[in-house]
């Protein structure tokens, strides 16, 4: 994906295609991506969604957009869409698009990353602390959460966080 914060054409092309040929260089033409994820992006366009289309993207996911289009979609089951590009173009420019429910953070008390404090998942059964089944438990609650916003079962978790990047 292109950096977020120039988004220019010429700048969204010039990056994409030098990432695909740097791909394509060091794994070949079977490591073309086909799905992009912008976690911190400055706002949405169409045309964003007819570039990435246009460039041989069938999905995307993205993290940030405004307090009451996150509220509308989440009373309308719409975090997943068909984002239709450009009117001129049609189907070409069509993009599926997933808005991710907790920005790019993982589920609430499941983030492992280095600086957060979570309660860690203790498989010992020997040991005081073992908590599996209830880990498991609020796993399969966070779950249940995620998806009631969703019109299917399918979505995407991200479990890290953002230090280290």
């Amino acid at each position: 994906m292109n950096d977020e914060a120039t988004t220019h054409y010429n700048s969204i092309i010039d990056q994409h295609s030098l990432g695909v040929e740097f791909l394509r260089d060091q794994f070949g033409e079977c490591a073309r991506p086909k799905i992009g994820w912008q976690i911190d992006p400055f706002g949405h366009s169409r045309e964003v969604a007819s570039l990435f289309a246009q460039m041989g993207f069938d999905g995307l996911f993205f993290a940030r957009l405004d307090y009451q289009d996150d509220e509308q979609r989440n009373n309308t089951k719409t975090r997943e869409m068909v984002w239709k590009g450009s009117d001129h173009l049609g189907r070409q420019s069509w993009l599926f698009t997933s808005v991710l429910s907790n920005f790019y953070d993982p589920p609430d008390s499941f983030c492992f990353d280095e600086f957060c404090s979570d309660q860690p998942i203790m498989d010992d059964e020997r040991l005081h602390d073992y908590n599996v089944p209830e880990r498991v438990q609020a796993f399969i609650d966070a779950a249940h959460d995620q998806i009631r916003y969703l019109l299917g079962l399918i979505f995407l978790w991200p479990i890290a966080q953002y230090s280290g990047s």
